[in-house]
């Protein structure tokens, strides 16, 4: 099975109890891993999670673009930390195979689950952005998903997002809805509350065809084509045949 990009998937306990003896037998601190790959073992050092009496969860696995061969049944994912170091978050990249996979959730599905505590979206700008995103694009046809930091924010309760987080979501529309008009008037919520927090707001339209384009750089008129990221590669499409 395939799963789209920015689909969290949940990894069995015996497949993170793999993915940390196979880092750290590569040379990655086994501490830093354990808290993400496998709390129940290895108790947190700081106080990056909400709420603090909550039962921690591990980090879920990433479905990112495939960069190399992939055998039968394997997928690609990335997993990140939620503290950043003075060289950033730390990002691995990892292989699971499908019999690892012990949940999946879209990012329509983790904004659709969070939406039931609204106390969630309250800590920094790019969360009080979302739910302001969320309430305006209520419009006929459109689904709204969140991912990145936001996302996984939402998700697991560590604090990923800061004060300076950029907002990352994700747009569907349905069938049967004139596509110029409804994403335009998308792009036009979009700036309105980039305005409102004075912060940026990074819109991706997921294609049927598997794909996803940034909506900004579809409905600029700049150019013909615009960029095209997939599961297993990055390709040119034509605006005039998305729209």
């Amino acid at each position: 099975m395939t799963y789209p990009r920015h689909t969290l998937l949940d990894i069995t306990y015996e497949g993170r109890l793999r993915l940390l003896s196979e880092k750290t037998g590569a040379g990655m601190d086994k501490h830093i891993l354990g808290q993400m790959l496998v709390p129940e073992e290895y108790p947190m050092t700081d106080a990056s999670f909400w709420p603090g009496d909550g039962v921690r969860p591990p980090v879920p696995g990433i479905v990112r673009r495939e960069t190399a061969p992939m055998e039968e049944g394997e997928l690609s994912v990335g997993f990140v930390s939620w503290s950043c170091g003075v060289g950033g978050r730390l990002r691995l990249p990892a292989r699971i195979v499908q019999s690892e996979v012990a949940a999946a959730h879209s990012p329509a599905e983790v904004l659709d689950a969070a939406r039931r505590e609204p106390e969630r979206f309250t800590r920094t700008p790019a969360l009080r952005a979302l739910w302001r995103l969320d309430e305006a694009l209520r419009l006929p046809g459109v689904k709204l998903g969140v991912w990145g930091s936001a996302g996984m924010e939402l998700y697991t309760g560590y604090r990923f997002t800061h004060p300076g987080s950029d907002l990352d979501v994700l747009l569907e529309v349905e069938d049967g809805h004139p596509g110029r008009d409804t994403l335009a008037q998308c792009m036009y919520i979009v700036e309105e509350i980039e305005q409102e927090f004075a912060m940026r707001i990074d819109p991706e339209l997921s294609l049927r065809n598997g794909y996803g384009v940034s909506l900004k750089e579809l409905v600029n008129a700049g150019s013909v084509t615009v960029l095209g990221k997939g599961l297993r590669d990055v390709v040119l499409l034509q605006k005039e045949a998305i729209l």
